[in-house]
């Protein structure tokens, strides 16, 4: 197993399309069932991902754990935590998020995001919220012997700074447009000789966004855009309907592939598990936890 631990290591370092570094960190099992198409919704402590303007519409705090199985890759984990708190007065409110990727004895990646959001009531425009994450990545490798060469490789650590920047616009009540701009500045890293030489591995900015159309209390329908594994940008459409305040069914489409989920809410938390299928690289799962507390503002 940790032979193909190895050979999956060196996959994400060598295959420049997958840009190897916090590939595609999606967050939440909501998110994830509905196909990604969060962006314009992010109305719990995931949006220090997928949008952080999202905070602006969240009155109480809460804290929500995530486990992901990407690929269902035995030694490959990835589990991801985020509060948000609403902060006194006209502050605002803020979130914090914290992404861990490993594979066993080999490498880590580590994000840490700190976010903060505004809302203004705009006339004629409508309600307008705006959130900034500042994130910090930490990337580190464990030394390990070279299968082939029987040499000690040993690519260290390298921490890089960026930040995204998001935007939420509700116009009239049943609808939010939604896009974040994320990794600006374009951090690079360089473990591998000769690869700064050839501009290293940009964490590359991009540029996603969705409309959610909330047909009443209990359905949503979203649609948006997305970048898959390649940077290309791919429509994504999502669904969620809420059976007696208690159950939700999802469902998303994204590059052309069908993702999709269930909840289950009560008043104390939320339980979301959510699943993403891919062509070649197999099915991912994921299942999250949120736990409102404290007072509402």
């Amino acid at each position: 197993m940790k032979k193909a631990s190895l050979a999956l290591l060196l996959v994400l370092v060598a295959t420049s399309s997958l840009q190897a570094y916090f590939d595609r960190l999606e967050v939440g099992g909501r998110a994830l069932a509905m196909g990604k198409a969060f962006h314009a919704l992010a109305d719990d402590p995931s949006a220090v991902y997928w949008n952080p303007a999202g905070f602006a519409w969240q009155r109480r705090a809460a804290v929500l754990v995530t486990h992901y199985r990407p690929y269902v890759v035995d030694d490959l984990s990835s589990n991801f935590a985020a509060l948000t708190f609403p902060l006194p007065g006209p502050i605002g409110t803020a979130g914090f998020g914290w992404h861990h990727t490993a594979i066993s004895d080999v490498m880590a990646e580590d994000l840490f995001a700190f976010s903060l959001a505004r809302r203004a009531n705009l006339p004629v425009v409508g309600d307008l919220g705006l959130g900034l994450t500042a994130k910090f990545f930490r990337v580190g490798y464990d030394g390990f012997r070279d299968l082939e060469t029987g040499e000690d490789v040993d690519f260290g650590s390298q921490t890089k700074f960026t930040a995204d920047l998001g935007a939420i616009l509700q116009p009239v009540e049943k609808i939010r447009v939604g896009v974040i701009a994320r990794n600006l500045g374009e951090p690079v890293f360089d473990f591998v000789d000769g690869e700064e030489q050839n501009h290293g591995t940009p964490m590359e900015s991009e540029l996603e966004g969705s409309l959610s159309f909330l047909w009443n209390e209990a359905s949503v329908i979203s649609l948006g855009f997305a970048q898959n594994r390649e940077k290309e940008l791919q429509p994504t459409i999502g669904s969620e309907v809420l059976f007696y305040d208690v159950f939700a069914l999802r469902s998303g489409i994204f590059d052309f592939e069908f993702w999709g989920g269930f909840g289950i809410q009560t008043a104390a938390w939320f339980f979301d598990a959510g699943f993403a299928t891919h062509k070649d690289l197999g099915v991912s799962y994921m299942v999250s936890v949120t736990v409102p507390f404290g007072r509402e503002r």
